[in-house]
């Protein structure tokens, strides 16, 4: 079976002003699918927890004492941990609702968290495992105008965030090579315009494409 097509979760990497809550509504109209919204950078922080407790684990080393700072450390069981973890991003994705056969989420705060992402990228492939990425894109100026607009990144001259969107969005096209089995890369007009690559995009993970529900739900103003 296609790799992607096993997947149980699903994760939409993208930035702010792509379009992620649109594409977000287009794939929630599909039955076994449920994509939730942001959740305030959640699994980042879950990240860097879990990358606390590895590096404590490798600072204490084999059969520390208690005159050890770290006493205890080499005692934790990662794999435990891991299994814990998946089983919280489940828990606050599903919120009570029936599991779907896909559970997934976007977040567009990875922008944010730049130098980071690769391994950030990683430990969700691990912890989701079997996982899927979309990786959404944008025209950089298009991003950037909209950026502006709202007053975000006020700080940063305009070209400081054209270069950190084009930094971003390079980042981005390297890590769904890495994992390109699994990883689907779509641009804001695409979805926008309804064209075959999204019809691409349900192929790819094995969904059933309905353009009469799809074009409904693109036609559908979404809040942000």
């Amino acid at each position: 079976m296609n790799e992607a097509h096993r997947i149980e979760h699903l994760v939409i990497v993208t930035c702010g002003r792509t379009g992620s809550t649109l594409l977000q509504h287009v794939l929630n109209g599909v039955p076994e699918v449920m994509v939730r919204g942001e959740n305030d950078d959640f699994c980042f922080w879950l990240y860097r927890a879990y990358r606390s407790l590895v590096n404590s684990k490798k600072v204490a080393g084999v059969g520390a004492d208690s005159r050890h700072p770290y006493f205890g450390a080499e005692q934790i069981n990662l794999g435990r941990v891991r299994g814990r973890l998946r089983g919280l991003i489940g828990d606050v994705l599903r919120s009570g609702d029936p599991s779907p056969r896909i559970l997934g989420f976007k977040e567009v705060k990875f922008l944010a968290r730049l130098q980071e992402m690769p391994p950030f990228v990683n430990f969700l492939d691990q912890l989701l495992a079997p996982c899927g990425f979309i990786f959404l894109y944008r025209n950089v100026e298009e991003v950037a105008q909209s950026f502006r607009k709202l007053k975000w990144f006020s700080n940063r001259s305009d070209d400081d965030i054209r270069r950190m969107l084009e930094q971003f969005f390079a980042a981005c096209r390297t890590i769904a090579e890495s994992k390109r089995d699994r990883s689907f890369e779509i641009d804001y007009a695409d979805l926008k315009s309804g064209s075959e690559r999204l019809a691409e995009l349900f192929a790819f993970f094995g969904l059933a494409y309905e353009a009469e529900s799809v074009n409904r739900r693109l036609g559908e103003r979404c809040s942000y």
